[in-house]
């Protein structure tokens, strides 16, 4: 696969505040419990957290934007200008994908093609605030990925 020259919305101009808005109506259209930020010591928003009453229980996923992620790729990728490769673009580009993918996922649950656990499931917080997708991560999948005999042939049940 060849590596991608750009990145979707990096030449936005949208503010992370109103990205932050716009992903908040968007939780609150889904009719999520309650809708949480969080902040780094200078204020700029590190994560969007909300609960969702599933038939199991309180699901409380975050969502983060790898802004560390989208800089380390504007300053690598070719044909990217220089005044878009600061870390502010990051920044914004990396919440406006968030968005984007929150949309796209909301759009296939209200679809019923998807349930919100099934899309969310890897966001989950524990009650000591770490994600399912990390936990699976610190145990290195164990097993995880190994599929049942029944599944490599192709059968369900």
């Amino acid at each position: 696969m060849k590596p991608r020259k750009s990145i979707a919305n990096y030449t936005t101009k949208v503010q992370v505040s109103k990205t932050v808005n716009e992903i908040t109506e968007l939780l609150r259209a889904a009719r999520v419990s309650s809708i949480t930020t969080e902040q780094d010591i200078n204020g700029n928003v590190i994560a969007i957290g909300f609960r969702h009453e599933t038939e199991w229980g309180l699901m409380s996923p975050v969502l983060r934007a790898n802004v560390e992620g989208v800089y380390d790729f504007l300053k690598q990728a070719e044909g990217i200008p220089w005044k878009l490769q600061c870390r502010e673009q990051a920044e914004r580009t990396a919440w406006r994908n968030v968005l984007a993918w929150l949309d796209a996922q909301l759009a296939l649950w209200q679809a019923g093609q998807v349930s919100l656990e099934q899309v969310f499931l890897p966001y989950a917080r524990d009650s000591c605030g770490v994600t399912v997708y990390e936990r699976f991560r610190e145990r290195k999948f164990s097993g995880l990925l190994q599929l049942p005999d029944s599944a490599k042939e192709g059968s369900r049940e």
